[in-house]
C-alpha cells in the first residue's frame, strides 16, 4: 500500500495469493447475477461493479450468517440438519422482521410470527423472475477414472514374491494346540 508516493514501514506488500476457482468462488458468482437482477427489477438500469460487488459481499455474509445461527439452532435441539424453523429462528435472530420472543415455544404458534408474515407477503406480492442462467448442478461430480485391473486389459499379472521380511505364519492346526493346553 502506498502512502503518499512513500512506501510503507512495513515494507513493500506482497501480492495475495492466487487461489484456485471452487465454491466459493462459485457462490460469489451466483450472488452477483441474482444481487444484478434483484437491482434490475427494483428499477436500476446501471449501477458501479463496487456497489455490485458490496451487495454481494451483505448478501453472502447474510447468508452465511442464517447458516450459522440456524446451524446453531439444530445443535441446541439435537438435530444434525437444520430445518425451517430454525432458519425462521435465526431469521429473526438477526432482525429480518420484528417477531415475537419466543416463537418456536410450545405455548406460540410459529405461524404468527413477524418473520413468516413478512415472508409471506413478500412471496405472494414479488413477481417471479427466473434466474438469468441455468445453474449446474453443485458440487460437480466428475467420472472417476478407475484403473483397469490385470483381467480388464487381458495381461496376466506379475508373479508374486515371497518377500523374505514378511514371513508367513502359518501354524497347524496341531501346533496351535499345543500353545493351549
Amino acid at each position: 500500500m502506498s502512502d503518499g508516493g512513500r512506501e510503507s514501514e512495513r515494507g513493500p506488500e506482497k501480492p495475495a495469493p492466487q487461489r484456485k476457482p471452487g465454491g466459493e468462488e462459485f457462490a460469489r458468482a451466483f450472488v452477483k447475477v441474482a444481487v444484478a437482477q434483484i437491482c434490475e427489477s427494483e428499477g436500476f438500469q446501471s449501477f458501479q461493479q463496487s456497489a455490485l460487488e458490496t451487495l454481494s459481499d451483505v448478501t453472502v455474509r447474510y447468508i452465511r450468517d442464517i447458516g450459522k445461527t440456524a446451524h446453531l439452532y439444530a445443535n441446541q435441539a439435537g438435530r444434525t440438519e437444520s430445518n425451517v424453523f430454525d432458519i425462521i429462528q435465526g431469521l429473526e435472530d438477526l432482525g429480518l422482521a420484528q417477531g415475537f420472543l419466543g416463537a418456536s415455544d410450545i405455548e406460540h404458534c410459529l405461524a404468527s410470527s413477524g418473520t413468516v408474515r413478512e415472508l409471506a407477503q413478500y412471496v405472494g406480492e414479488s413477481e417471479q423472475i427466473p434466474f438469468a442462467y441455468s445453474l449446474p448442478q453443485f458440487p460437480v461430480v466428475k467420472d472417476r477414472k478407475l484403473t483397469p485391473s490385470f483381467l480388464q486389459i487381458g495381461e496376466e499379472p506379475p508373479e508374486q514374491q515371497n518377500l523374505k521380511w514378511l514371513k508367513l505364519n502359518r501354524k497347524t492346526s496341531s501346533e496351535s494346540q499345543k500353545g493351549l493346553c
